[in-house]
Formats: C-alpha cells, sequence, structure tokens
C-alpha cells in the first residue's frame, strides 16, 4: 500500500516536501522515508527535483544490453496520462488557478516553480484530469538525456502526485481511498498497490539514441526507406540540410522517425539538458492512443522495461532503417581499385553519372555507348540506381547496441571480368 496525507494548507504543500509528501523527504537519502509503508520509491531533493531510487530492471530485453536500457540511451521523452478525480474532493475553479495562474482557464502549462514543462488538461464531463510531458526533462539533472523505462512508472507517479498536491492537498483520485491514522487521527490517503493500472496513457514516444561514429555515414543514405504499411517516405531539410527521415502518418497512427539530434539541439539549445555529442542520431516512435489502447501499453502499469523494449524493437524493424548502408563513394573507390587504366575509369564514372542526370552523350557513337555498357554491367552497375547508391557496404544501425556495426551481409558481388578485379 502506499499513503499520502492531507495537508489544508497549499503553502505548505509548496515550500515543505516532506508535509506535502510524507512517504518522501527532501533529506539527501538513498531510501525512502520510514513513514511510508510504499516501500521503494523516488525521493525529493530541493522541492520539486525528481530523484530516483537505483533502476529495478538492468537485465537484457528484446536483445538490449541491460546498460543501455538505464544510462539514457532508450528511453520515454514523451506522455500523456488521464486520471479520473472525486470532484467531491477539489474546488476545481480554485485548483485550476493554483495550477495556470489565471481564472477560467481549463488547460495549459502548470505554473509549479521550478519544475519542468508539465501541461495540464481538464475533462469537465467526466472529471479527469490529463496531463502531458517528457519525462526526460526530470532526469536531466542526473546526467542522462532519456528517462529509461525502468524509471516511467514511479517518475510519472511523481509528477502527477506533485501537481495534484500543489493544485489542492486534498485531492483525490478515484481509486484512492481515505483512511484515518488511528496514532495520529490525520486522513490519510490510501493507493491500491496497482494504482498505476487505474491511469490511462493515450500517448507515448520511445526512443534510441545512436551513436554513429564513422565518418562515411549520412542520413541521405537511408533517405526514401518507407517502413512497413506506410504510404510515403518523407525527407526534412533545414537550410538545405537533410535532418530527419519519417514517413506520412495521420494523428491517429504510429509515426516513426530518424533525426539528427545533434544538429536539432545546436539549432534549440536546452541549457539544462546534458550535452549531445556529434554524430547522434535519435531515432523515435510516437504511439498515439489508437496504437496503444488495446495494449498493456495503454495503462501506466503496463509501460514496463520489457513491455516498452519489446514495442521499441518491434518499431524498428518495421521502419526499414536496420538495412545495409552504402557509402557514396563505395563504387567510384571500386572502379578506382580496378586494372582499368585511368582514362577509361573517368570515362566509366563520367558515363554512369551522363545517364544518372540524363546528359545526352551526343559526341559518342553507338560503338563506344556499347563498350561502356559492357563496361557496365562487368562492373555489377545497374542503370537504375545512382550510381552513389551502389558499391560494398560499410555496415548498418543496431539497436541492440544503439550505434553502426558491420553490414548484415559480409559477401559483396565482386565485378565479373578480370580487367574489372578490385
Amino acid at each position: 500500500m502506499y499513503t499520502d496525507k492531507h495537508d489544508d494548507h497549499i503553502a505548505e504543500a509548496v515550500s515543505t516536501a516532506d508535509i506535502a509528501f510524507p512517504y518522501l523527504t527532501s533529506k539527501n537519502k538513498t531510501e525512502p522515508s520510514k513513514r511510508s509503508n510504499r516501500g521503494s520509491y523516488p525521493h525529493l531533493i530541493n522541492t520539486y527535483q525528481y530523484q530516483p531510487s537505483s533502476p529495478s530492471c538492468s537485465q537484457e530485453h528484446a536483445g538490449i544490453a541491460g546498460n543501455l536500457l538505464t544510462d539514457g540511451s532508450i528511453g520515454v521523452d514523451k506522455i500523456r496520462i488521464s486520471v479520473a478525480l472525486d470532484p467531491d474532493s477539489i474546488t476545481l475553479s480554485d485548483f485550476l488557478y493554483r495550477l495556470l495562474g489565471e481564472w477560467g482557464k481549463r488547460g495549459g502549462k502548470v505554473r509549479i516553480p521550478n519544475f519542468p514543462e508539465v501541461y495540464i488538461g481538464w475533462d469537465y464531463k467526466r472529471s479527469i484530469m490529463y496531463l502531458e510531458f517528457n519525462p526526460s526533462r526530470f532526469v536531466w539533472h542526473i546526467g542522462i538525456s532519456l528517462c529509461p523505462f525502468s524509471w516511467l512508472i514511479d517518475l510519472t507517479g511523481w509528477v502527477m502526485q506533485t501537481v495534484l498536491k500543489f493544485g489542492d492537498p486534498k485531492a483525490r483520485p478515484l481509486f484512492a481511498t481515505e483512511q484515518v491514522d488511528k496514532k495520529t487521527g490525520e486522513i490519510l490517503l490510501v493507493y491500491p498497490e496497482d494504482w498505476a493500472n487505474e491511469v490511462w496513457v493515450s500517448l507515448l514516444h520511445l526512443s534510441a539514441d545512436f551513436k554513429a561514429l564513422d565518418k562515411k555515414f549520412t542520413l541521405s543514405q537511408l533517405e526514401g526507406v518507407q517502413p512497413s504499411r506506410t504510404k510515403a517516405a518523407l525527407s526534412y531539410r533545414n537550410k538545405g540540410i537533410l535532418n530527419t527521415l519519417t514517413h506520412v502518418a495521420s494523428a491517429k497512427t504510429t509515426r516513426v522517425s530518424l533525426y539528427n539530434k545533434f544538429n536539432e539541439r545546436q539549432g534549440k539549445p536546452e541549457p539544462d539538458a546534458p550535452t549531445v555529442a556529434p554524430n547522434t542520431y535519435r531515432f523515435e516512435v510516437q504511439l498515439p492512443r489508437k496504437s496503444i489502447a488495446k495494449s498493456s501499453l495503454g495503462r501506466l502499469g503496463g509501460c514496463t522495461e520489457s513491455n516498452s523494449a519489446a514495442r521499441l524493437l518491434q518499431k524498428w524493424k518495421d521502419s526499414g532503417f536496420h538495412k545495409d548502408l552504402v557509402w557514396e563513394g563505395a563504387m567510384v573507390q571500386v572502379i578506382h581499385s580496378s586494372e582499368l587504366s585511368n582514362t577509361e575509369k573517368n570515362e566509366l564514372i563520367g558515363y554512369q553519372l551522363a545517364c544518372q542526370y540524363g546528359v545526352p552523350l551526343s559526341n559518342y557513337d553507338p560503338k563506344d555507348i556499347d563498350r561502356l555498357d559492357r563496361l557496365t554491367e562487368s562492373f555489377r552497375i545497374t542503370k537504375a540506381l545512382p550510381i552513389t547508391a551502389q558499391g560494398p557496404s560499410y555496415g548498418h544501425l543496431e539497436l541492440e547496441s544503439v550505434s553502426l556495426v558491420a553490414p548484415l551481409k559480409t559477401k559483396y558481388r565482386r565485378p565479373r571480368t578480370k580487367k574489372a578485379r578490385v
């Protein structure tokens, strides 16, 4: 069971963490307060700063190494939850005013001091509170970029209770019950052990940060890759530079994307965030309500490390971004490594580029064209693809290690002729 004591004064809830959260402590300890029968739960250091306990899970899940699931390489960077409140436990206008700072507003950014961005919405008919936030912002002070899957449930519960306590210390979720402490006579809110199963999730973003340290890698090598069961691939450029690969998707369908996280952070600095190293690329899966409503991820209690890792891996396989990569200069390098004369090498490369861009070859007679076509065939070059997309692969992106590793296909079909041998 886990308990939460009433506090009649919102000022005390704002200024004193121990009073607002009797099972939490503002002292620098690694264990929760003994006054709580919750068991291990994150505590407060410097009011409203999340401090997780050690991750409960660090084993391999879905083939992903345990250390990558806890060091911020893989995690959650957005969640939207909904929880039903007892309408009689709050005065709604006062509750929303304390959270939003304006009378009459029914949603917006909460104004808790020194608190990362959290957005609240309210369903008047059903007395449901909606919260949307980036869990990763609550762990940046620890020095990691993404909120690990194993911390998500506790962190989300902490954020939810912090918002409730700030709005009204008496705010009670419907799944909580009131009990009187026989020793002190104080009223306690008692949460069931499976409280997280009563919190609905309507949006979840799962992410992984890849370190592509090979200088040959560029996003353009994956441009045009279309994830399975999608209508079309999309590419986004900023000032002429390719930064994002994604696909056509509606607001109700899952969207996957791969983008240059370093460039994004350079364009939108976050002073409180850990430094993003160059050559960092983020794979992101955006799961809307329709995608998770009938799955275990539709409730906060089901957003476990194993379930989240399995869904991330599934979407990675569907994305196609794991295909073997070909460096733009690979085929040119193959040609220059052959036994052709320098004149023949340059002529063949020029011929391929002319065919690719539709340049007229009026100075060549049919015999020259036939000779170049035979030479093209001997190098196993196809005119259906740009020469920059052909040649041996140098590697592929692997989710299990969030890095660029050896190619899936280790054998390359070398040129046919002895003269073209490399």
